[in-house]
């Protein structure tokens, strides 16, 4: 199993990510491939405006 982290940050990081995603995961059932995808959202303002820290 292969393990990707995902850290969508400010720019264009909110928008790509979840296309991004969506490639990799018909990419992986496509050929069988074990990936495991972790998501983290610490990476941008919004997460800071609302928990005040990064």
């Amino acid at each position: 199993m292969q393990k990707i982290a995902v850290i969508a940050g400010d720019g264009i990081g909110q928008e790509v990510m979840p296309e991004g995603l969506r490639v990799l995961r018909a990419v992986a059932e496509r050929f069988g491939l074990p990936l495991r995808f972790d998501e983290f959202d610490f990476a941008h303002c919004g997460y800071y405006a609302q928990h005040g820290r990064m």
